[in-house]
């Protein structure tokens, strides 16, 4: 389709089906990639962590695994997105995959998968373990609250530069590297708080 959506599930008191993953692929394709593949499935058997179930995603999207997100209090027990840097509603990670306007849990604490974007002008470096996560200015991602090896990180705002204040939605538990410059995207490891 020019406009692809996820198959509608069979979910009823006889049948329930559970998604796996949806694939996206091009008219005659001939080889898949990760990119292509997004996760649907829930983790079963994982650490130790806060959830909240039967949150209202209110952000005019669908969420995905991974997902940062914010309150919103023009609903009851509601999350959005946002593109506001180092957001001071921050509300947790979004677990699952939840059309707009359905239900769904966030994760507030524990270890967990968060979805990482940011820019580097340098050409490469890791940044480390325990490096603080804020929300980000493209919607939905976290972004690390500083970039090695840039003189003012493109990602954290100069008034901000010191860290105070922080609005943190986790930490990263193992250490990112990257080579290169531009825009860089990751699922990460981190614990949330």
């Amino acid at each position: 389709a020019a406009t692809p959506a996820p198959q509608t599930l069979t979910q009823t008191a006889t049948t329930w089906e559970i998604p796996i993953a949806d694939i996206a692929v091009a008219n005659g394709f001939s080889t898949l990639t990760d990119a292509n593949i997004t996760p649907r499935h829930e983790w079963i058997n994982v650490g130790d962590g806060e959830y909240i179930d039967k949150v209202l995603n209110n952000s005019g999207i669908t969420l995905e695994d991974g997902d940062t997100v914010i309150w919103d209090y023009s609903a009851e027990n509601a999350v959005t997105t946002t593109t506001t840097y180092n957001n001071q509603l921050v509300a947790g990670v979004w677990r699952g995959r939840t059309a707009n306007g359905g239900y769904g849990r966030i994760q507030r604490s524990g270890y967990g998968i968060v979805k990482m974007r940011f820019v580097a002008a340098s050409g490469g470096s890791t940044i480390p373990i325990g490096t603080a996560l804020v929300t980000s200015s493209t919607a939905r991602f976290a972004v690390p609250t500083r970039v090695p090896g840039e003189a003012t990180s493109v990602n954290e705002p100069a008034a901000t530069q010191t860290r105070l204040n922080t609005y943190s939605i986790g930490y990263l538990r193992e250490a990112y590297t990257w080579v290169g410059t531009g825009t860089f995207t990751a699922m990460v490891y981190a614990y949330i708080s």
